[in-house]
Order: structure tokens, then sequence, then C-alpha cells
């Protein structure tokens, strides 16, 4: 029978990202939705891991059953990391600004924030993971300042007309090798970016699918 793990998210893009890193064959993957959950976390931490546990605690303790939840952070490495700028893991919350409702507020403020610095700013998504079984085994993944120095992509202040529902900073994200923006990337233009923009892209995935199947191990015992 196949193991139950709840997916600890309500944004469609990041279920469908999430949902891909488990084996079909093996694991059940289902959304709140399905289970008719409705849970609001408040996203207070200060850290991408704090809000990913923040997330995997609250869905486990709404379902009681295993959940694999996730959060970001959005560091422009141009800058310094106490700069006012810095978005970190409030990017739709930016300090001294009102709440970004939707993908166009979203767009909108960081391209002002971009423009201010020039047009362009490298930035990278730290990303962090939480695999929660119960209250008392939790494992979390996250990215570090190395990753992120490898990882680092150019978001400009030209904005492509093409939009990915639920990542709206693609429409601001460019590829200099491919001259084009994310958003308007084909799947296997997005390999290729990947392999081309990103230094050891594929080394870091591999670190992480190794932390998920440490962390599935536990489960399966």
């Amino acid at each position: 029978m196949k193991k139950k793990i709840l997916i600890g998210t309500n944004n469609p893009s990041k279920l469908t990202r999430m949902s891909a890193c488990l084996d079909q064959q093996l694991y059940d993957c289902v959304s709140p939705a399905m289970l008719g959950l409705q849970v609001t976390i408040p996203e207070n931490e200060a850290t991408a891991e704090g809000n990913a546990r923040e997330k995997a605690l609250a869905f486990y303790q709404a379902s009681k059953l295993p959940v694999l939840a996730a959060d970001s952070g959005l560091v422009f490495l141009d800058l310094p990391r106490d700069h006012p700028d810095q978005p970190g893991v409030h990017v739709r919350r930016p300090a001294g600004h009102s709440v970004l409702t939707d993908d166009e507020d979203m767009i909108a403020y960081y391209t002002a924030v971009i423009r201010r610095h020039g047009g362009r700013l490298r930035a990278a998504w730290q990303d962090a993971w939480c695999f929660m079984i119960n209250e008392e085994t939790v494992l979390t993944f996250m990215d570090d300042d190395e990753v992120l120095s490898r990882h680092a992509m150019l978001l400009v202040d030209f904005v492509s007309h093409s939009r990915h529902p639920g990542w709206p900073l693609d429409s601001l994200t460019y590829s200099e090798t491919l001259g084009k923006h994310w958003a308007d990337l084909t799947h296997a233009e997005k390999a290729v970016a990947k392999e081309k923009d990103f230094i050891g892209f594929e080394d870091d995935q591999q670190r992480f699918r190794d932390w998920l199947a440490l962390a599935l191990s536990n489960l399966n015992q």
C-alpha cells in the first residue's frame, strides 16, 4: 500500500513541484484541498527553515499525516544582507510596504526595487524543506550561502508579458544565456538555462534528493 503524504502548501504551482519530488508509485501525495483543510499559517519565522517547520507542524496537527513542507526566501546577492530592500522570507510582505496581494503587485514592486539599483540585480532563492512524520521526527534541509552564490540569477527591470501563476518573479528573471525571461522558457529551455547559468546545479539537486531519501527512510521503518 502506498504511504500517504500531505504536501503542505496551498500554492498550486508549488504543489506540482513538491509532488514531483516523490515517487508516485510509492507515495500517495495529497493536497490540503483534497482533505478539505483550511490552514492559516502566519509565517513569522526569521528564516525559510523556520517557516518550513511552522508550515509542516500546522498541516500535521490538522491532518495527523506525514507532511512535506517548504519555504523560500529571496536574497539579493548584490546588496548587503541588512539592506532594507532585502526581502528575505518576507517576499510578499516587504518591510515598510503593504502586503503584495497578487502576482501583479509583486511584479510592480520588485521592478521598482531593481530599477532603484541600476536595473539589474543578482539574486538567489534560498529553499528550505521540512519533512515531519510526527512532532518528534522532524527533518529539515536548507540551502547555504555557498549554494546561493552558485545559483545566482539575474533580475531585470524590463518585464516579460508572460506570466507563471504562483511564480511572478519569473517575469523579471532573465537568462542571459538564452536571451529570454524565465516566464518565456519552455521546459527544455529551463533545463538548458539551469545547466548553463547555475554552477553545480545538478550536484546541489542531488544533495537535496539524498536528504529527502534519508527523510523518507524514517517513514518506511
